[in-house]
């Protein structure tokens, strides 16, 4: 599990309302003391990082990171002049590494102290409880508003994460963007020096972490509750790059009163409800429900948001708002900026071998969707550390409409001739077996396509220490594990279209046309009159599995019978035949060892 973490900038301004102290780290050591720092990017990392994270649309400059630690580093924010304030909001914001990675070991526990004296709890972050006890493991962080130990899932209390899912109780983390938490009006006392110390503890194995950002101290309470907007932002406009689109605009004039943010609203529809006053709404990248939010201060003019899917058309509308929380006020009269692109029909993954049994041999496959080939000299294959596992030579293209098998580990025995392979000795280490990323970027450096897999559920699980592959469900968005499956077949379906179960209600009584691209998996024993398999159809029958043919058996396709150590399988034809058969027989002694011949 990893470790990520986020803060920002020291200013002090005073106003007519409050005093307010933000820590930034855009300047290192500006407002904050570090008990350690160490490592770099936004993984392995106890640092203050600018590191850009490619499904995180609303970090900004410099932030603190996080990821895979040890040694329960802290960070002191000290000497906050208080003098004269009888009061002080603490609000901070935050993001997890992964929905499912903190354990009931992790914790980050902030807390206060008045003029030197007694630290008290300010807020911690905990696990999501999954009823194990001490030993329980991978759930998502949130709030622990009691101060128990344990954290409590809920809308406004649950972190965003990098990686997002639903923890195995049902605590669902759907934004992978910065959200702000806030703890209100605690008592100075009358104390002139306030100290406020982020102590990090646990999060020691990869993918445990946590980001922090916009550290804010308000002085005195609340802020005065400002009218809405005078006027609109102008010029939204939308463009795309492969399943990314990137929104800019330019700030409203400020008139009488300012926005001091944007709501940008995306959907599938263009139809999109105006938000209601007094109700915020949370930031969401999760485009698998066809909408996506994000709320963008005032002066950034820019935002993206990533893996929208291929040749999908997006409406977007952006609204200017005063305040938070319950006296969020937006401005819906007038003139609503709206905008729209559609993402190219880009280079999809639609299939991964991350973790086979014995020495690993893993492999990606990708697909191109278009009716022309696609130049990807120059294109290369990243994980999350990040690490380039393939960079695609000159003169490297995938046909149209055509599938493309790269090897990215070859240390253990090939399945099949890959159309890529960089071979022995150019191989930078295989996919992590718990949890990794796949990303394809282009030659410009731009993602064309990303997954970031899981071992466990949502995500099928049989991929990992099986000969299963991960396959892509057909015509879905592939950034989602509800897109995705364990094949069927064993060995996967590499170089064509995802495997299909057999149809178990047909009866020898029926008859069969499987037509291209399609490919069948048969896993039990299983009957059918006439069957024919056209030219560019698949049919497996895999081990201890059979298929009775009571009619005829036309194959001008692909048809294998597989085989181990132990099973095998059969074809059983009782009426006429036509077309070749290919039997994987597995022998226990070869010259050099067992395997198929």
């Amino acid at each position: 599990m990893k470790k990520i973490l986020k803060l920002l900038f020291f200013v002090f301004c005073l106003n007519l309302h409050s005093q307010t102290s933000t820590i930034n780290f855009e300047t290192a050591g500006d407002g904050y003391t570090p008990s350690t720092t160490f490592g770099s990017n936004y993984t392995d990392v106890f640092n203050r990082t600018n590191y850009n994270i490619s499904s995180v649309s609303n970090e900004d400059g410099y932030y603190w990171a996080v990821e895979d630690i040890s040694g329960n580093p802290s960070i002191t924010l000290d000497q906050i002049n208080v003098n004269g304030s009888s009061t002080f909001n603490f609000s901070i914001d935050m993001l997890a590494y992964h929905y499912g990675k903190w354990d009931s070991t992790d914790e980050v526990k902030i807390t206060y102290s008045l003029d030197g004296g007694t630290y008290q709890n300010l807020m911690w972050i905990q696990m999501v409880p999954e009823g194990g006890g001490s030993t329980a493991y991978n759930e998502p962080a949130a709030l622990d508003t009691a101060f128990d130990g344990d954290g409590d899932c809920g809308a406004g209390t649950t972190l965003p994460a990098i990686t997002t899912g639903t923890g195995s109780q049902g605590c669902q983390v759907s934004s992978s963007d910065f959200a702000t938490f806030t703890a209100s009006n605690i008592s100075l006392n009358s104390a002139t020096t306030l100290d406020i110390k982020l102590q990090f503890n646990g999060l020691t194995s990869g993918g445990e972490g946590i980001y922090l950002d916009n550290i804010i101290i308000q002085q005195d309470g609340t802020p005065s509750v400002d009218p809405e907007p005078t006027n609109h932002p102008t010029g939204l406009s939308a463009s795309a790059t492969h399943e990314k689109i990137t929104l800019t605009w330019t700030d409203a004039a400020t008139g009488s009163q300012a926005p001091s943010k944007y709501l940008i609203i995306g959907e599938k529809d263009s139809s999109i409800a105006d938000p209601v006053d007094t109700t915020a709404i949370a930031d969401d990248s999760d485009a698998s429900d066809n909408r996506v939010s994000i709320n963008i201060n005032h002066g950034v003019g820019t935002t993206s948001f990533s893996n929208l899917g291929v040749s999908a058309q997006w409406y977007f509308e952006i609204f200017p708002y005063t305040n938070s929380g319950s006296t969020i006020n937006f401005k819906t009269d007038g003139t609503v900026q709206t905008g729209n692109a559609t993402t190219t029909n880009a280079i999809q993954i639609t299939e991964i071998v991350y973790n086979t049994p014995s020495t690993d041999w893993e492999w990606v496959e990708l697909y191109n969707p278009t009716g022309s080939a696609i130049d990807i000299s120059g294109y290369t294959i990243i994980d999350n550390h990040p690490n380039t596992m393939v960079t695609f030579p000159g003169s490297t293209s995938i046909s149209a409409t055509s599938y493309f098998t790269v090897v990215v580990n070859g240390s253990g025995t090939a399945q099949f001739t890959a159309d890529y392979d960089p071979g022995a000795g150019n191989y930078v280490g295989g996919l992590n077996n718990d949890s990794d990323s796949v990303i394809l970027k282009d030659s410009s450096n731009n993602i064309v396509d990303q997954v970031d897999y899981e071992d466990g559920s949502p995500w099928p699980t049989d991929p990992n220490g099986s000969f299963k592959s991960l396959e892509l469900i057909d015509g879905n968005n592939n950034y989602y594990a509800a897109s995705w499956q364990a094949s069927y077949a064993e060995y996967g379906t590499p170089g064509s279209k995802s495997s299909e179960a057999w149809d178990t209600s047909l009866t020898s009584s029926s008859n069969l046309t499987i037509s291209s691209p399609n490919h069948i998996v048969i896993t039990g024993n299983r009957e059918i009159n006439n069957i024919t398999i056209n030219s560019g159809a698949s049919l497996s029958i895999e081990k201890a599995a059979s298929l009775t043919v009571s009619g005829n058996f036309t194959n001008s396709g692909t048809t294998t019978l597989r085989s181990d150590s132990n099973e095998f399988s059969s074809l059983i034809l009782q009426g006429t035949s036509s077309g070749n058969i290919i039997y994987n027989r597995y022998v226990n002694s070869l010259s050099n060892g067992s395997g198929w011949d």
